[in-house]
């Protein structure tokens, strides 16, 4: 058996599956593949919308979720704060 070393891939964009939707205000929703595992991830909102973001992973069977409103963040800011995110609740 040929063990893959799947761990050059993580963070690179072909691994993170993001898509972006404009009708209704607008959403970006999809994984981010970190170190750690897949953080879901969830954008919405556009000037005349709610503007909210959320995160969330399991972590021993307990699903951990980060919900930040009033900022929309786009699918370059969604990546950086899924990382972050699963560093804070893996590492400390």
């Amino acid at each position: 058996m040929k063990v893959i070393d799947d761990q050059v891939a993580v963070g690179n964009r072909p691994w993170n599956h993001l898509h972006e939707r404009t009708e209704h205000g607008g959403w970006t929703e999809g994984t981010v593949v970190t170190q750690h595992g897949i953080v879901e991830v969830y954008a919405q909102g556009d000037e005349d919308h709610f503007h909210c973001s959320k995160l969330s992973i399991v972590k021993g069977g307990v699903r951990f979720d980060r919900q930040i409103n009033g900022k929309r963040y786009t699918q370059r800011g969604l990546v950086t704060l899924a990382k972050k995110f699963a560093n804070e609740v893996f590492d400390g």
